[in-house]
């Protein structure tokens, strides 16, 4: 079994970036107010009604859902694009605002959200390649993005 690697790109009217995706996660949040049901008593002797079916809680879908998709991976130093550089778009691209792309590979499958960065958390990350240049550091920045899909508003 040969060993895949995910390449997640994040992209802005003016800027994108792409990461090295060692992580690819969704989590759907459904809105539920959640009421609790009062328990009934026997009107004779005042004990707790044996209805053994009654539901303990009223759960009200309010029809909302949050569609959080986090990245976890690496932006590597390229020859064509510095490390360094990606984290400098990636911020850039979290500061410009506006609705961003997101896109990946599952399988041969491509995938694409709208939406916007919520939060980033960037990391320096140095270390060595190879045997050939003991003394060459390259960098690396480890990163960590969460990405609500949807339509933004503003």
């Amino acid at each position: 079994m040969a060993i895949s690697t995910t390449i997640a790109g994040i992209s802005s009217a003016s800027y994108s970036v792409e990461i090295l995706a060692t992580r690819i996660e969704t989590n759907l949040d459904k809105g539920v107010q959640i009421e609790s049901v009062p328990k009934s008593t026997d009107s004779n002797n005042k004990t707790p009604a044996s209805n053994s079916d009654m539901p303990l809680n009223m759960n009200i879908d309010l029809k909302k859902l949050k569609n959080i998709i986090t990245i976890t991976g690496i932006l590597l130093e390229e020859t064509a694009e510095s490390a360094l550089t990606k984290a400098d778009n990636l911020m850039r691209i979290m500061g410009e605002g506006g609705t961003l792309t997101l896109q990946w590979k599952v399988g041969t499958t491509t995938l694409t959200r709208k939406g916007t960065i919520t939060k980033a958390s960037i990391a320096e990350e140095p270390f060595r390649v190879g045997n050939e240049h003991p003394t060459t550091q390259l960098k690396s920045f480890s990163v960590k993005i969460q990405f609500s899909a949807g339509k933004v508003i503003g």
